[in-house]
Formats: C-alpha cells, sequence, structure tokens
C-alpha cells in the first residue's frame, strides 16, 4: 500500500546531535486514482498545491469538439488531494454553458490552468463556440480555490489562441504565455495587454529533430518558473510521439534559448512515421510503456521540491490517457530532469512502477525569502483597492499568501504612476512590499472632434461619430473599446487595439470621394502574425466580414473589396476575389506588395473613388491605381459587384488583372482590424470630389 510514513532513526549510547525525522513517499506511474471518485481520463494536468493540500484540474473528454451536443465536457473540473494520490472532486468550477444561452465559450474548455495571486484565484481556460469558432482564453477568479468562481470575461475571449499560462516574476509583473510560444505583460484585472506580444520559442526550419517545423506539428503547453535568478520554460511537441522541451532566458524579455534535448516524454515509431520525426531507439527507459507523455506543470511536490506532472497515453500496459509524477532537479543537459530516487540520478521520461523518496521533513517546509511588489493598472477617476493579501516568494520557488497592510489608499485623480509602500507578515516575520499603481489619463469616447481638424474640413460632419459607425467592438465590454479617441502629447486620434470593424454609416457616400487619413502602426508584430495580415482599410468592402490571411494558402480570404494592409515596410494591396468551389464559392483574393520605408509613423494615405477608378496615394505619391468594370451580381449574393479589376502601378504597367473580383459597385469604406491588431488613425477626412 501507497503510504506517507514518519520514522526517528533509533539512538546510540553515545551523546548525538538530534536526527532530524525522515519522511518517504511512495507512489507508481501512471498513477491509478486508486479509491478516487470523478477523475476520468485528465489530459493536460494542472496541479497546484495550497497549504497542504493539492488541487488538480485538466481537460476532459471530449478532447475536441463533441459529436453530440450530449455528449459535451460539463465545464472545468476540479479535485483535491492530501497525498497527491486519493483525489476528491470538489466541482465544475467553470460550468459550460447550456446552448440556449449562445456563448462564446461553450465547447472545448481546452487546458484549464490555476493561478494564486494576490489573495484570488484565477482559472484560465481555452473555449469556443458552438460551432468551434473564436477558440480564445477565458478567466474566472475566486476568492477561494474551491470556488465559486466568477468569469471575468464573458462576451468575448481576451484574445485568440490556446494553453493560455500566468506567470508572476518577482518583481509582481504579471506574463500570459500561449502555444506558439508567445508571451507579453499583462495586466490580470482588467484582462489587457501592457506590451506587443512577443514569441519566444519557435521550431527549427529544415531540421529532423523532435522540435523541428514540420506541417501539423506546434509549440503549446507552456509553463515558466525562475529559478536562481534564470526563467525556464517547458513546452510539448508531437514529431515522436508527444515530448517535453525547456528553454531559458536570463531577461524575461530578451532572448530565450532551447536546450537540444527533450527532458521528460515518449516516443512511437507510429508518431515518428507520420510526423517525419526520427525514432531513438531507446531514448527512454520505459519506450515500451508510453506512447505519449507530455503538457506538463510544475508543483510543489510532497519533499517541499519541484516536481513534474503530465498526461500519458499508450498501448500494452497503459491504457487511456492517465497521469505520471515525478521529482526533477536541474540539469546542465536538459535543463530539468527527472530522477530515479534510489540514485538521484537524472532519468529520461517517466518513470514506471513504484518509486519512493525519502527527505528530510524540514525541506517540505520551505522559508519565506520576500513579499513581491504589486503592479496595479487604472484610470483618472476611477477607485482602485490595493489587495488585502500578497504573495510572498519561497525559497523553493514557490509563493504563498500573505496579509498586507498600505501605508495609505491610492489617490486616482492625477495621471501619472504612484508608489505606495506597505507591509506584509506571514507567521512572526514582517516583509516590506511596494505597490506600484499607473494612473492612465481618462479616454474619449468616439463622438469627440478630432482638435486638429479645421472646422468644416469634411463635409460629411464634423466628428468620428457623426460619420462612421463601430460595427464590432469585440473587447468593449473589458476595458479594450475598439475604437476610441485618445489624447496624447495634446493631439487627439483614434486609437484601436483590438478586433475591430468600422464602417461609413448607411447613405454617407453616394457620389464620387476622396479619403485622407494618417495611419500610423503601433507595433510591428501582433498575435497571430505580421500585422499586414490583419488590419487596414478596406473600399467598395459590401460586408462586415473581416479579411484574414490564410496560412495553408498563403492569401487573404474573407470579406470583399480592394484591402490595403500598411506595415512598417510597405503596404500590401489586395483584390479579393469570388470563385466557384464545387457547388458553391469560396472568397479568396490575388495581391500585390509595395516595399516602402513607412515605419511606425504617422504616415498620410489619400483614396479617390472616381465610379470606374480608384487611385491610391501614399505620401502624396500615387501608389497605384484600380480599373473597374463589368457590374453584375453574383450567386448566393445580395450585392453587386464590379466583376474585373484591373490594378495598375504608378506608370500604368498591369499589376493584376482579376477577372472573378469582389468589389462591390457602391461606395463603402471599413477600417479594419483581425487579431490584437495596434494602429492610430489621425486626420480623418472625406469630401466629395
Amino acid at each position: 500500500m501507497t503510504e506517507l510514513e514518519s520514522t526517528t532513526e533509533p539512538q546510540t549510547t553515545e551523546p548525538t546531535e538530534p536526527t532530524p525525522d525522515t519522511l518517504s513517499f511512495t507512489w507508481a506511474n501512471p498513477l491509478s486514482y486508486a479509491n478516487s471518485s470523478g477523475v476520468d481520463h485528465v489530459r493536460d494536468p494542472f496541479i497546484l498545491k495550497v497549504e497542504n493540500t493539492w488541487y488538480m484540474t485538466g481537460t476532459l473528454p471530449p478532447y475536441g469538439m463533441a459529436e453530440n451536443q450530449a455528449d459535451r465536457t460539463k465545464g472545468v473540473p476540479l479535485y483535491k488531494s492530501s497525498d497527491l494520490l486519493q483525489w476528491e472532486f470538489v466541482d465544475y468550477i467553470v460550468k459550460t454553458p447550456d446552448q440556449s444561452e449562445n456563448r462564446w465559450y461553450s465547447e472545448r474548455f481546452w487546458a484549464p490552468e490555476l493561478f494564486a495571486h494576490n489573495g484570488k484565484y484565477y482559472v484560465t481556460v481555452n473555449c469556443s463556440a458552438l460551432d468551434g469558432s473564436n477558440h480564445g482564453f477565458l478567466f474566472a477568479v475566486s476568492d477561494s480555490i474551491e470556488g465559486p468562481y466568477t468569469i471575468m470575461n464573458p462576451n468575448a475571449p481576451v484574445a485568440l489562441g490556446n494553453d493560455a499560462h500566468l506567470f508572476a516574476d518577482d518583481d509582481g509583473q504579471i506574463y500570459l504565455f500561449a502555444s506558439g510560444i508567445w508571451m507579453a505583460k499583462f495586466d490580470l484585472e482588467n484582462l489587457s495587454f501592457l506590451s506587443s506580444v512577443k514569441q519566444i520559442i519557435a521550431p527549427i526550419p529544415n531540421s529532423d529533430a523532435w522540435n523541428a517545423e514540420r506541417p501539423n506539428v506546434g509549440f503549446e503547453g507552456p509553463y515558466v518558473l525562475k529559478h536562481q535568478g534564470r526563467y525556464y520554460c517547458f513546452y510539448s511537441t508531437w514529431a515522436r510521439g508527444y515530448e517535453i522541451g525547456v528553454a531559458v532566458a536570463d531577461d524575461i524579455n530578451g532572448t530565450w534559448t532551447m536546450y537540444d534535448n527533450p527532458m521528460y516524454g515518449a516516443m512511437s515509431r507510429e508518431r515518428c512515421d507520420f510526423y517525419g520525426g526520427i525514432y531513438q531507439k531507446g531514448y527512454y527507459l520505459h519506450q515500451d510503456k508510453y506512447r505519449e507523455c507530455g503538457h506538463n506543470s510544475i508543483f510543489q511536490g510532497p519533499d517541499g521540491g519541484l516536481w513534474i506532472a503530465a498526461h500519458v497515453t499508450g498501448g500494452g500496459v497503459v491504457q487511456g490517457v492517465q497521469m505520471t509524477i515525478d521529482k526533477v532537479i536541474f540539469d546542465d543537459t536538459y535543463g530539468l530532469v527527472a530522477i530515479d530516487p534510489a540514485t538521484n540520478a537524472p532519468i529520461l521520461g517517466p518513470s514506471y512502477g513504484e518509486q519512493t523518496v525519502e527527505y528530510d521533513s524540514k525541506d517540505a517546509a520551505p522559508g519565506a525569502i520576500k513579499a513581491l511588489d504589486v503592479w496595479g493598472y487604472t484610470s483618472v477617476g476611477k477607485a482602485y483597492d490595493l489587495p488585502a493579501s500578497i504573495d510572498v516568494l519561497m525559497d523553493n520557488g514557490f509563493r504563498t499568501g500573505a496579509q498586507v497592510t498600505w501605508e495609505r489608499g491610492v489617490d486616482t485623480s492625477v495621471p501619472g504612476e504612484i508608489v505606495i509602500n506597505g507591509t506584509a507578515t506571514l507567521g512572526d516575520q514582517s516583509y516590506p512590499v511596494r505597490a506600484m499603481i499607473e494612473i492612465a489619463p481618462a479616454v474619449y469616447d468616439n463622438t469627440c472632434d478630432f482638435e486638429d481638424l479645421e472646422a468644416g474640413a469634411t463635409e460629411l460632419g464634423g466628428t468620428f461619430g457623426d460619420i462612421w459607425s463601430v460595427l464590432f467592438s469585440l473587447y468593449t465590454e473589458i476595458g479594450r473599446p475598439a475604437a476610441t479617441v485618445t489624447e496624447q502629447d495634446g493631439n487627439r486620434f483614434l486609437r484601436n487595439t483590438a478586433y475591430f470593424v468600422a464602417g461609413l454609416k448607411d447613405g454617407a457616400l453616394t457620389e464620387d470621394y476622396i479619403l485622407e487619413l494618417d495611419w500610423r502602426l503601433l507595433s510591428g508584430e501582433t498575435v497571430g502574425g505580421p500585422s499586414e495580415r490583419l488590419g487596414g482599410i478596406a473600399v467598395r468592402s459590401a460586408d462586415r466580414r473581416l479579411a484574414h490571411h490564410d496560412e495553408d494558402t498563403n492569401r487573404l480570404v474573407g470579406g470583399s473589396g480592394i484591402m490595403l494592409y500598411p506595415t512598417e515596410n510597405g503596404v500590401r494591396v489586395a483584390i479579393k476575389t469570388y470563385l466557384p468551389d464545387g457547388d458553391s464559392y469560396k472568397v479568396s483574393s490575388q495581391s500585390v506588395f509595395f516595399d516602402l520605408a513607412l515605419g511606425n509613423e504617422f504616415n498620410t494615405f489619400r483614396i479617390e473613388d472616381s465610379g470606374d477608378r480608384i487611385s491610391i496615394f501614399v505620401k502624396e505619391n500615387l501608389l497605384c491605381y484600380a480599373e473597374l468594370a463589368n457590374e453584375g451580381t453574383y450567386p448566393a449574393s445580395n450585392y453587386t459587384y464590379m466583376r474585373t479589376v484591373k490594378l495598375m502601378d504608378a506608370n500604368g504597367e498591369l499589376l493584376l488583372d482579376v477577372s472573378d473580383a469582389l468589389v462591390s459597385a457602391d461606395r463603402e469604406i471599413h477600417l479594419i482590424a483581425r487579431g490584437w491588431t495596434c494602429f492610430d488613425v489621425d486626420n480623418i477626412c472625406i469630401t466629395k470630389k
């Protein structure tokens, strides 16, 4: 029987120093969850120790979309255990909504994680709509690890992606990591990004290694920890089975370097043959037992040290989806590696069968090092409450909560950054702590005038709200409005930081016109790839669907019209097409890229629409023009389009000849963004030609 036991060394006749109690922990991989209730083939196990109890969550079947709606998962499960072996089902801490609610988070519930921060407990989980679209991050919060939890973003995902993971640095700054592997500074209270997104780990192109770039093989499941000043990021890939690698960085915002070899995992000939990986016989000690082993978490084990948990599958002795746990140590070759408790020597992959770890009881009670600072973000005039509990860093790398008293409250009457000192108390020890609160200027709504526009500069109205409608504003509910007039250095401009479509109001344009605006790209990198794929201007765009970049075909798909995608290095101009596809039609595109040094400053764009000709100017210079002809209506559409578009350069040379164009016969303009595109638009002016 597996047990936790305490023994005392016998006394000798000679006087000796007191001998500490020795504890032992015995387990057998894969864990069978003996005498447990509710544990049903959990994938992506995430374990968090709170005081003397371990809590676990993970992905429940079905692991993809449910074939039958009655088979949908019930949500995010929570289990608890006092010994890591016997698990008790607590509740579904995020529940699957009824189909009638039509919530965006109605399906999947992949890879949930638990995150303790400043006296609160957070759940991150990756969900989608019933049809599988809008797959992104859902957050929930509670004052207790066992709930109840309140969903923080019920109306929209924070960002599209998978495997969201939160990490708090020693200074209290939180980072969001996700599959890809990318990271960004993150404001957990307001669910907003505080920095541009940066990809830190990428597959190795043209390599036959286990972490290479191949079709349908990606990097997923990040887990980050810090040890002796260095940052370690775990990730999983499945080119040879399911294997866990480690990347390391001395600066979290600096360069991350991948270790050459996986530190834990499994390999199979079947997966190698399918994905093109190289099978290495005998690489893992128990290679015949496990077919998969991946998507790990790191948790505080019974001895107080670092332990790894991962899900495993296989044939033969390992049936279905189960979990393995092992003690890990730092190693120069693998970053971290599982060890054989009998020899304390590194092993590759999960252990199999019964194992026992013996340890000094005092090692299981780590000591406190320091209290972590608090970072907060709010705006002028908005109340901000400092937390009553903050995190204290322990000498085993994990954190625990401590009560804190602050010298004063937060005055939000003036913008800027303020620092408030406090004292955290843990047991009979006190630790200094700081709260650094950034107070942003007030944000104006989108009915404000642009102050730098002369009165009457546009014949169609004097304000953004008079002329334009924000048709799609995904993040308004969570404090990231898609179109706001913002002030900086005395200048007001339209800022977008999220999914966004703004179009001219119905009937605003019936005659030939000239559109002028200043465009500034805020970041060259966004979630999903380069900004040219995600944000720009759509001319003669008759519908509200968002255009996007399809990786498989390397085409811009969706939407309609002539699309302008400004980037730091130039402008892509795309002509949308509507092509037969069996019994139906599909949207595609043809495009050309103009190499220009635009950078991240404001650049003036001018579009002149003369009915059968549309001219595009950048920095007062003619970039290209489109000749439109062959008006008609496509099947399955209520819109009238110009079927033929010839795109010419400034010298009249033919660039594109599109015979199945999807360009509206009506005068329409949309400003669009798909993904976390960040840009500013200033001096928007529309005049009749």
